[in-house]
Order: C-alpha cells, then structure tokens, then sequence
C-alpha cells in the first residue's frame, strides 16, 4: 500500500511538471530566446490563472519576392499555463535559422465572457508583452427593412470605446451582409462601453449615392443588450 502511494505521488508530479514544457531540442545554430509578459483582466488588473499559451515560430505571410515560395509548417517551442498573478517567464534555447522563415509568435486563447483584440503577437527573440483581456457580453444587432426601396450595396461598421479605461477600438469592424431583407448579428463586446453603428447603403453601386444611418447604444454588464437599426 505504501508503495502504491509513492508511485501515485510520482505519478502526480510528473504531470504537474508538464504544465511549462519546451518542446523545441537544438541542436545547431543555437539562440536564446526570452520572454517576459503577463496577461491581464483589464478592468480588475488582476492577472488572469490557468491559461494556456504557446510560443511558435509561425511561417511569414507571402513571399517579399512577389513569387510563389516554399512553405513552412509552424513549430512549436514552448507552451505553458499562467499562476495566479498571470506573470510568464520564458527562456529557452533554439536554432537561430528559424528566424530566417518564420516570425515568432505568441499564442493566447479565446476565453468566455472576454475579449481580447488579437490572438497572435509578434516577438523578438527577447521581449516584453503585456496583454490584456476585456470581460465582455454579447450584443443582439437586429437589422429591420423599412422601406420598400432595394440598394445594391449595404455594409454595416461599428466602433466602441470603454469608458472606464479611455480606450477605443483601433479600427472599424465590420460585418457586410447583402440582400435587402431582415438581418441579426451576434456580437461579443467589452461590457460598459458606447458602441457606435453606422450603416451605408447604396443605390446602383456609384458611390456616390450612400445613404448613412447611425445608431448607437452603451453596453450593460447585466442587463440583455440589443439594438435594432432600421434601413
């Protein structure tokens, strides 16, 4: 019985090891690569536990030659799980001739009731990253046709801008749809912040004949948040 324990306790260390694994073995052409970051609830500041994140080095988008090029299947070199305090630190040993093909990344997760703008962030082989996660809802957009009236052309963009931290989104998102009948989109959105709607449609795709109308609405943490445009 006592040895069965000692084996269950070896077995319960071995896995809780397993959490930081470098995966990546060199060989030749070594370089260290450091990295320092931590992941955050940004509105509580808190550091965010127990999530899952991965270090790659991820092939380059297209070639610079303007030619078709070779190929080159992602590698993983490390994944890990954030502590308590959501602090990462990172320092392991690979072949300096990945930098030549690929770009390093890292690579967080989606998680429910967040938000966050990017999934992917480019590294160097030492850094620092701070990345924050925005505790979020969903957001019912309901896109009503009034008018007997068609358009050739309809897109639909959306801004928002949290209050709390004084931050507004970097870009438009947008979510065209065609057709000229009732529509519904399903959002996730950062909670308490004003979201501003602005719908173009356009008669004979000229350009010149677009019609805009705007809408907005501010984003509650519990109530249900729905807003209907009509066009």
């Amino acid at each position: 019985m006592k040895r069965l324990k000692i084996i269950v306790l070896l077995i319960i260390l071995s896995i809780s090891c397993k959490k930081n694994t470098e995966l990546e073995v060199c060989n030749s052409n070594c370089k260290q690569v450091s990295i320092k970051g931590r992941i955050t609830d940004a509105y509580s500041d808190k550091g965010i536990e127990s999530l899952n994140y991965q270090i790659i080095f991820k092939t380059f988008r297209g070639n610079p030659t303007g030619f078709p090029g070779p190929t080159y299947p992602s590698k993983l070199i490390y994944q890990g799980n954030t502590p308590q305090n959501g602090v990462f630190t990172i320092n392991t040993i690979v072949d300096s001739t990945y930098f030549d093909n690929y770009s390093l990344k890292l690579i967080t997760p989606e998680l429910n009731n967040y938000f966050h703008f990017f999934s992917d962030y480019s590294l160097s082989s030492n850094d620092s990253v701070n990345i924050w996660y925005y505790p979020s809802t969903t957001l019912k957009v309901n896109l009503k046709k009034t008018q007997i009236r068609n358009y050739d052309y309809i897109n639909l963009t959306h801004n928002w801008k949290i209050n709390k931290l004084d931050i507004t989104n970097p870009r438009p998102w947008i979510n065209s749809f065609t057709g000229n009948a009732d529509t519904t989109f399903i959002l996730q959105v950062p909670i308490e912040t004003n979201i501003k709607f602005n719908l173009d449609k356009e008669i004979n795709n000229s350009g010149t004949n677009t019609i805009r109308v705007v809408d907005s609405i501010y984003i509650n943490k519990n109530n249900a948040n729905e807003i209907t445009i009509n066009f």
